[in-house]
């Protein structure tokens, strides 16, 4: 058994719950990763405000970067910068990792929400599944 503190969340996880925070440039969230039998501890600092161009349109997000106090594939070796959107919903529309053996850009291709009879998602304006803007008031 492994002990872990409460909430402890794996790496996609910590993404998805970072964007139910109200970020803030200057903000530093503290969150516990587990990957395998490890927990870590990560920080993550919104260290700007930033616009790229994305399936979206021209998109204001805020640039995040995560670090890892001990272990894992990031620790010291490498850096990680999430992009997301500056609105409520803060959806990830790019990550940029550099690593010591290679870099990669994963950009969002495309953004879908459920059919409203399965569930009713206040995340914006869909227009034929996509959204927009993400600029409509929530």
């Amino acid at each position: 058994p492994l002990r872990t503190p409460v909430p402890v969340l794996d790496t996609l996880g910590a993404i998805y719950y970072l964007r139910t925070l109200d970020l803030a440039v200057g903000g530093a969230y503290r969150l516990a990763v587990q990957s395998g039998q490890q927990i870590y501890p990560l920080t993550v600092t919104v260290s700007r405000v930033d616009t790229l161009r994305t399936i979206l349109g021209k998109t204001e997000v805020l640039v995040i970067e995560p670090k890892f106090r001990g272990g894992g594939l990031l620790h010291a070796k490498g850096r990680l910068t999430l992009y997301l959107t500056t609105d409520s919903t803060h959806t990830p529309v790019r990550i940029t990792s550099n690593l010591p053996f290679g870099s990669l850009t994963a950009d969002l291709a495309r953004v879908e929400r459920p059919l409203g009879t399965v569930l009713k998602s206040p995340c914006g304006p869909q227009a034929g599944g996509r959204e927009t803007d993400g600029s409509q008031a929530r």
